[in-house]
């Protein structure tokens, strides 16, 4: 699937986590050379270089979007030092980090732990208990990690409104509703609540549900019809 920003990007650059830092940090020290420099560039990556840099130059609100999706320190930090040497040439420039997934910020707020410490409470046997809310812990760790530490607990809870590997060592799952389907609240990057609304009633495409319904409201009509004046 092409992801979205290709439909209005100038240019797309696909390559290794420390590559896409490489080029950042590149960026940056074209804009300010107290930044840090990057050797070894192609020639052609270098000249994809000086057309960003021109780009960002001439921009009059430049915005840099960076986040934690690729778990990688180097990738904000080259971010960090883009919006730096834009700063340092008046540019008024933007930055904004978008967390992994959704909550996540709000879950930093409360104090929660990381996925390692909870496997880490797992496998050394300090908690007997797991439940995974809407998650496929497969995406976020060694999927052979995961499972030997699940199977440790003397209870896995599941809570989910689509299938995962998860639920195959779950004790109990229960169905939720999606986001579509139900009205709730998270903590959206900026740490603010935001409120989400349902906007898909699952009964509607249910055949059997729709003509009880139909019938219900015939029924309705028909014992509330209007007495010909007489």
């Amino acid at each position: 699937m092409t992801p979205a920003w290709d439909d209005i990007a100038a240019w797309t650059y696909r390559a290794p986590v420390e590559d896409q830092a490489r080029l950042g940090f590149a960026i940056a020290h074209a804009l300010d050379d107290s930044a840090p420099a990057v050797d070894g560039l192609s020639q052609d990556l270098q000249g994809k270089v000086d057309v960003i840099v021109q780009a960002l130059a001439g921009a009059k609100k430049p915005l840099i979007i960076s986040g934690t999706n690729a778990g990688s320190m180097e990738i904000i930090q080259a971010a960090a030092n883009v919006a730096k040497a834009l700063k340092g040439r008046g540019a008024d420039v933007g930055v904004t980090m978008v967390a992994r997934a959704v909550n996540s910020v709000g879950l930093g707020m409360i104090g929660g732990g990381s996925l390692e410490e909870a496997l880490d409470e797992l496998e050394s046997g300090a908690a007997d208990a797991v439940i995974v809310l809407e998650n496929d812990l497969h995406r976020h760790a060694s999927a052979a990690r995961v499972d030997a530490a699940l199977a440790k607990a003397p209870l896995v809870m599941v809570v989910d409104h689509q299938r995962t590997a998860i639920m195959d060592k779950a004790h109990l799952v229960l169905s939720a509703a999606s986001f579509a389907e139900s009205d709730g609240t998270v903590v959206n990057n900026e740490g603010r609540a935001q409120r989400f609304f349902q906007v898909y009633d699952p009964a509607y495409y249910d055949a059997k549900t729709r003509n009880a319904g139909k019938l219900a409201l015939a029924a309705f009509a028909a014992q509330h019809r209007q007495q010909p004046s007489g």
